[in-house]
């Protein structure tokens, strides 16, 4: 099992192989992020939006919404300067390792580690994720499965 960096570009499944990686940029979770997303979701638990709140739950600054975060991640790997070309997500599967708080900064990694055939000459690629905030904790960890043209 190689441990590549893939290069910047668009690679397809063919190029791929297990244990390459990919690299995303970093991006702050802000007060503007953690709102839009609690008005889109109807997530308005106070330990998001009240830093009182969040103070009384034990937390030093508001929570970022554990699927906000997720969504910054999928987002982050749409616009690494290496990506795949897939197109169509085949799923997630991902647990929440630590609270991201207002002013972190996240940014994640993934490695292939599966690919296989699918139907149509597609190709399944399945994905390890884990998320980092700017102290290189992990944050969130899973994997994805995208679907890739043939």
């Amino acid at each position: 099992m190689e441990n590549r960096l893939l290069p910047p570009g668009l690679h397809s499944s063919s190029e791929l192989s297990v244990g390459d990686r990919i690299e995303t940029d970093a991006v702050e979770v802000t007060a503007a992020l953690i709102e839009r997303f609690a008005d889109l979701a109807g997530d308005r638990h106070l330990i998001h939006l009240d830093a009182t709140e969040a103070a009384r739950a034990g937390f030093p600054r508001r929570v970022a919404h554990g699927l906000l975060v997720l969504s910054l991640i999928e987002g982050l790997k749409s616009r690494a300067p290496a990506r795949i070309d897939a197109y169509a997500s085949g799923g997630w599967s991902v647990t929440f390792r630590r609270p991201v708080l207002l002013g972190d900064r996240i940014r994640a990694q993934f490695t292939v580690t599966r690919l296989r055939p699918a139907p149509g000459g597609q190709t399944l690629i399945e994905l390890a994720m884990e998320a980092l905030n700017q102290h290189e904790e992990v944050v969130q960890r899973g994997t994805t499965r995208l679907i890739a043209r043939p």
